[in-house]
């Protein structure tokens, strides 16, 4: 009866020692997972990051920069004795202005916060 006492005990411990391996592989590979999810999550925010960057300068920077100029028109015209109301600096800048608020909006459809709670206020003169 000693044999077959020692038997089954055996048989037990090389069970858990393979599992007790086997745990120990899936916790590397869950970790290793983890490693690769917050690398893919990092290349993620840079890249929409980058996407808000380009979207900001072909939109909103371009408007005021085109604004600028024509402010600058606007102040020569002014010095040199010129009777104008700036309209088309004003209507500009309200563009640049539309063209941020559709941004901030597109980039908080998928946050669940309201539109208006990103700056959504109307600016008039």
């Amino acid at each position: 009866m000693t044999a077959s006492k020692t038997r089954p005990s055996f048989a037990v411990s090389a069970q858990r020692d393979e599992i007790e391996r086997r745990l120990g592989r899936l916790s590397a590979e869950l970790e290793e997972e983890k490693a690769r999810c917050a690398q893919a999550e990092r290349v993620a925010t840079v890249n929409e990051r980058r996407k808000i960057a380009q979207a900001l300068h072909d939109s909103v920077c371009q408007s005021l920069g085109g604004a600028n100029l024509e402010a600058a028109i606007l102040c020569r015209e002014l010095e040199k004795g010129a009777k104008t109301d700036g309209t088309t600096l004003r209507d500009m800048i309200r563009q640049a202005v539309k063209e941020l608020h559709a941004i901030v909006q597109a980039l908080n459809e998928g946050t669940g916060e309201p539109t208006e709670k990103a700056g959504e206020a109307k600016h008039e003169d």
